[in-house]
Order: C-alpha cells, then sequence, then structure tokens
C-alpha cells in the first residue's frame, strides 16, 4: 500500500481517481449516444463515437485496476459510488434523462456516505 495523504489518498491517486471517474462517465455516456445515434449522423461518427468510449472505459479499467493495487478495497470502492452519482447526472444534463425526487436523494446520500469513508 502506498503512503497516503491524511485523507487516505496522496495526490497522485487523487488524480488516477478522477481520471478513473471521468473514464467512466464518459465511456457510459458515449456507449449509450454511440448505440442510439442521431438519425443526421453518419456510420462513421457513430463508429468514431463507439471507439473513444471504449477507450474511456478501458482508461477507466487500468486506472481503477491501479487503484486497487495500491489501497484497501474498503476504503477505495466507495469511492466507484461517486461515479455512479456523477454518471446519473451527466446522464440528465447530456442525454436529456429525467431528474427524480428519489435520484437526487440517491445522489446526495451516495456524496455524504463517500465523505464519511473519506474521513476514516
Amino acid at each position: 500500500m502506498s503512503p497516503a495523504a491524511p485523507g487516505g489518498l496522496d495526490a497522485t491517486a487523487m488524480l488516477r481517481l478522477a481520471g478513473a471517474l471521468l473514464g467512466l462517465v464518459v465511456g457510459q455516456i458515449g456507449l449509450k449516444m454511440a448505440m442510439h445515434p442521431r438519425p443526421d449522423w453518419s456510420r462513421l461518427k457513430q463508429a468514431a463515437l463507439f471507439a473513444l468510449a471504449i477507450g474511456a472505459m478501458t482508461a477507466w479499467f487500468f486506472l481503477w485496476m491501479g487503484l486497487l493495487g495500491d489501497h484497501e478495497l474498503s476504503f477505495i470502492y466507495p469511492f466507484e459510488a461517486v461515479g455512479s452519482a456523477i454518471l446519473s447526472i451527466a446522464a440528465i444534463v447530456v442525454l436529456r434523462e429525467r431528474m427524480t425526487w428519489r435520484l437526487a436523494v440517491g445522489i446526495a446520500l451516495i456524496t455524504g456516505g463517500v465523505f464519511l469513508v473519506s474521513l476514516s
């Protein structure tokens, strides 16, 4: 296990975590968009978006594996939940999905829980 800052993650780990979450969100949103392209999109544009999404998911995978190798699973896994919250917000903004009160409460609970875990 690598040495960590008082919050549990050093600067490098925080950057890897941010990159992993970004890869997860971009990958999932990109896959959704590529699987349901707009009618005015060419096959090339759809394929490029699909390739970008696969690349983002690949980056997420390798960054996540590195984090798991350096930190305890019980500490690092709750941060994966932040990806779900960010993904939900991105789906609302990018894909124009509907925000419900349950989704909003869930995002708030996830964020609060990760904050509590980060203090340990």
